[in-house]
């Protein structure tokens, strides 16, 4: 994966898409995001938590399409989108990383995905699950762990929007033996990150 740092908040990711254990041939994919309205100084482990936020996106910040279907989506019909978690700044290393997050009904995992370390991805029913056993001291703004997930709406759906992630939670160890946990806040169709498809996630008849 290549990662540029375009600006002091935005990180553009270049990936090789993964299909299941597989490299997809010929398969990337650009992404950006944001690092919010978390710091761009390191979070002490003194608190208990590390800086762990979510996003998607259907388009990447540079106006390619990243994803695939009807927008805004349409009841019966597939539209996919990128889900991405964005981890720290910290100021040390962290192990035994393991977060996990539960999908909604109507959207599910489609197997491709892209991580910036050694990490595995694994999917059981509606749960998402990534593991590291290591990340080195993370600087601003962060590193990412992105999926691709399909949505198809229901009936009962039409003129609201819809959630795309639960919130996920996660954990990891300190070199001294501290557990650590962080949440990241629910992803919806609104896709808010995205500048050129925020507010096409109602869904249409």
């Amino acid at each position: 994966m290549n990662v540029d740092q375009v600006a002091s908040s935005t990180l553009s990711l270049t990936w090789q898409v993964q299909d299941g254990a597989q490299p997809v041939t010929g398969g990337s994919a650009t992404y950006a995001v944001t690092s919010g309205s978390s710091s761009s100084t390191s979070q002490p482990f003194s608190s208990g938590t590390f800086p762990l936020s979510a996003s998607a996106r259907y388009y990447s910040s540079t106006g390619d399409q990243l994803g695939v279907g009807p927008l805004p989506p349409q009841v019966g019909q597939q539209t996919t989108y990128w889900i991405a978690f964005t981890l720290g700044p910290t100021d040390g290393r962290l192990s035994a990383f393991d977060l996990h997050a539960t999908l909604p009904t109507g959207v599910k995992a489609t197997g491709k995905y892209a991580a910036p370390t050694a990490a595995s991805f694994t999917t059981k029913d509606n749960t998402i699950e990534w593991r590291a056993p290591e990340l080195s001291a993370i600087g601003a703004p962060g590193i990412t762990f992105a999926f691709e997930v399909g949505f198809t709406p229901s009936k009962t759906q039409v003129g609201s929007v819809a959630p795309l992630l639960s919130k996920a939670t996660a954990q990891a160890s300190t070199d001294d033996g501290r557990t650590l946990s962080a949440t990241s806040t629910a992803v919806t169709t609104d896709l808010i990150d995205d500048a050129k498809a925020s507010g096409k996630g109602v869904i249409q008849p």
